[in-house]
């Protein structure tokens, strides 16, 4: 596991977080981040290996907890 104190994940960027070279932009004002290959690649490793990759917010933080499960 690790935890990112961060930003927490929106809906939007949740369901294409691991995902190759994402951009989840607001529609109005056309900002917001773009995801790049790092958790794509992290996924296709989990993956190959017989594993699943996670992320999810943590419930009483600030911040995000990425899994893999092999």
């Amino acid at each position: 596991q690790v935890i990112n104190y961060g930003p927490r994940l929106s809906q939007d960027m949740t369901g294409q977080l691991f995902n190759s070279m994402v951009s989840v932009r607001d529609k109005r004002t056309n900002v917001g981040p773009h995801l790049g290959l790092g958790l794509f690649i992290a996924r296709l490793i989990a993956e190959f290996h017989g594993g699943i990759i996670s992320a999810e917010n943590l419930i009483e933080d600030e911040g995000v907890c990425f899994s893999i499960t092999i």
